[in-house]
């Protein structure tokens, strides 16, 4: 698998910020939105593997995906007041 490439990668990046917990990061909107996209990125791997343990029906996934894409963009909006459809 290919992502297993990055996991590495992912470790030490967060290493690094574990070090600077008390350094606020200033991170640029080119970080900001790819730390976005990573989180994302993990977080429907992680939701594909519930839908799998519960059998869901396609229709109920791709529900499910579109309510998590829209949760994260809102969670975004409220804490940050960036609309991730501009970022991106």
């Amino acid at each position: 698998m290919p992502y297993r490439n990055i996991t590495p990668i992912l470790v030490d990046i967060e290493t690094m910020l574990l070090r600077k917990v008390s350094e606020k990061p200033n991170f640029d909107k080119a970080s900001f939105r790819a730390s976005i996209y990573i989180f994302q990125t993990a977080l429907m791997d992680k939701l594909f593997d519930l839908q799998d343990k519960e059998e869901m029906t396609l229709q109920d996934r791709e529900n499910m995906a579109t309510q998590c894409g829209k949760d994260l963009r809102s969670l975004v909006k409220k804490y940050t007041d960036i609309d991730t459809y501009k970022l991106f």
